[in-house]
């Protein structure tokens, strides 16, 4: 999956059943991740679709329970985890070892210093961007947060599907982001009834460590 030229297809799919009113449109499709040579990859899962801007991205805010990046079999736990700017992200460790999750990406720097089994400290993400999150104990975990202006965002399951639902009708730039990869987008116009079909190229960077914001 983590090759050094990563293919991702991208089949959007745009459905109106219910007035726009009510319910709003949806966008949905298919990311399929493929290997070095065009082989597909058996996990197409951690690929975070989002819109780019909506109503100026403005009045939206982040929710009081946030989500969690745990320390657990020596891996942080989603790997992969967009929110909402504002959201407080919290680092429990389930690892019966202390860790010290920490980042140096210009969208939020921290350190959490070391913190042990049942250990939790939190992080409030106040950037859009991406951040890079590492153990400054435990070189080989890596992490990623993208933090988002907007909530239209969701992440692509094992077999590469995904859906962002209740979207109101309008033009929007759809980005699909991959730490493995540079982030792709498009330009759709997202109407009842109406479908568009995508094939986007990606190049997987040498060093994933090093990316650490770019959209």
């Amino acid at each position: 999956m983590r090759s050094a030229v990563i293919l991702l297809t991208l089949l959007f799919g745009f459905a109106g059943a219910v007035p726009a009113a009510l319910a709003g449109s949806s966008v949905s499709g298919r990311v399929e991740v493929h290997a070095k040579g065009g082989a597909s990859a058996a996990d197409n899962s951690g690929v975070v679709v989002y819109l780019k801007e909506v109503n100026g991205n403005k009045g939206f805010s982040a929710g009081k329970n946030g989500p969690s990046m745990a320390s657990e079999n020596m891996k942080f736990a989603p790997e992969i985890l967009p929110v909402l700017v504002g959201t407080s992200v919290v680092f429990p460790n389930k690892d019966d070892t202390v860790h010290n999750a920490f980042s140096i990406s210009p969208a939020k720097k921290f350190d959490l210093g070391r913190y042990g089994y049942g250990e939790q400290n939190s992080v409030r993400f106040d950037t859009p961007g991406a951040v890079n999150v590492y153990c400054k104990i435990h070189p080989k975990m890596s992490g990623y947060i993208l933090v988002l202006a907007n909530p239209y965002f969701t992440v692509t399951d094992e077999g590469g599907n995904y859906s962002i639902k209740d979207v109101p009708p309008g033009n929007y730039t759809v980005v699909s982001w991959f730490p493995y990869g540079e982030s792709q987008e498009k330009k759709v116009d997202l109407t009842e009834d109406a479908r568009a079909d995508f094939s986007l190229v990606k190049l997987r960077n040498s060093n994933p460590r090093k990316m650490l914001a770019e959209k």
